[in-house]
């Protein structure tokens, strides 16, 4: 991992892995059906195929 801000424990760090793992992952679009889904902050998503946005 090359980000060393988070520390003092492994179920932390996989924590941290798990959450930029899901902030870099597309997902596919409930309104165009592509997998363009992109997460934009905390809770808000936005296809990048037909901007459609999400919350939650």
């Amino acid at each position: 991992m090359a980000n060393a801000s988070i520390r003092y424990g492994v179920s932390l760090r996989k924590r941290y892995q798990a959450v930029q793992k899901e902030k870099k992952t597309l997902y596919k679009c409930d309104v165009c059906g592509k997998v363009a889904v992109k997460r934009i902050s905390t809770g808000i998503w936005k296809c990048k195929h037909c901007g459609a946005t999400y919350a939650g």
